[in-house]
């Protein structure tokens, strides 16, 4: 999680604690950790609304600064 976080504020454009965007982590399985060749993290983000909603969005938050 620190990896993503640590990403946030460059790609968003603001601090993750500042922000109405939330980030999503996705870890492999145990089994696919255990091997280092599989072994990998996937940070998304999304964008939600003042109530903590999502909000539909296509195509990328990059820079949104929201």
């Amino acid at each position: 999680s620190e990896l993503c976080l640590t990403a946030f504020e460059p790609f968003i454009g603001m601090p993750f604690d500042s922000s109405l965007i939330a980030i999503t982590i996705l870890y492999v399985s145990p089994e696919e950790w255990a091997e280092p060749a599989k072994r990998h993290i996937s940070c998304s983000v999304a964008d939600m609304d003042s109530n903590g909603n999502p909000v539909r969005s296509t195509g990328t938050l990059q820079g949104a600064g929201r």
